[in-house]
């Protein structure tokens, strides 16, 4: 009996890493346009909550439905996360010109982490928050900042995980194939728990209600 239950938690957990394997693909073919990385994020959180985690829906369909559904808000917050990287990285190489020892080039230097890390900080909710509600861009960018700011705490080991999972792609290149839709699984246990609290305390659902947009 306890062969057969543990034969069996290795043949679902082999069947979710298969399934992450497959939406990480989705996502590196799509972001290689640059313009269209946000949309291809959201649909690769959005399958590996719904089509992963919770076995709801086929995982290509609901990939590439996300992914059609927020094109549009996507590209629009690529354009900005773009242009935000061309100024940053103009600050940096104005800092290097003026001299990063002097006190202006500091100056810029420490503008640049702190805006990068804004910007970092907030993209942990921003493409979940893309995906399971429908605002304005403007209105997406205030959610995010609600939540990071009302779950400090719980950035914490966002922030150590995002870092290891990019050292282990920089390390082993071949990991890129599955640590994005990997991250993007764990980082929802986290994630949906703070919007399911969200919906339940700021919009006026019954418990059922509640329960079916959750699993929307």
């Amino acid at each position: 009996m306890k062969k057969s239950i543990l034969e069996n938690k290795v043949i679902v957990a082999m069947t979710k890493a298969t399934d992450l394997i497959i939406i990480s693909l989705y996502w590196l073919l799509l972001c290689l346009p640059v313009i269209t990385i946000i949309p291809a994020t959201t649909a690769l959180y959005y399958s590996s909550v719904k089509a992963v985690r919770r076995d709801r829906g086929n995982l290509t369909s609901e990939f590439f439905k996300a992914f059609k559904l927020n094109l549009k808000r996507g590209m629009l917050i690529s354009v900005i996360y773009i242009i935000a990287v061309v100024i940053l990285y103009t600050c940096v190489d104005f800092a290097r010109g003026v001299g990063i020892e002097t006190g202006v080039g500091k100056l810029y230097i420490v503008l640049t982490i702190a805006v990068s890390a804004v910007i970092t900080i907030l993209s942990f909710y921003l493409i979940p928050a893309l995906s399971r509600f429908d605002v304005n861009i403007t209105g997406l960018f205030r959610l995010s900042l609600y939540f990071a700011a009302r779950n400090l705490l719980s950035l914490i080991p966002m922030i150590f995980t995002f870092i290891a999972a990019v050292v282990a792609v920089y390390c082993i290149a071949p990991l890129v194939c599955i640590i994005p839709g990997a991250y993007c699984y764990l980082l929802s246990y986290s994630v949906e728990t703070t919007f399911k609290k969200y919906v339940k305390d700021n919009i006026k659902m019954d418990e059922r209600q509640l329960e079916m947009w959750y699993m929307e």
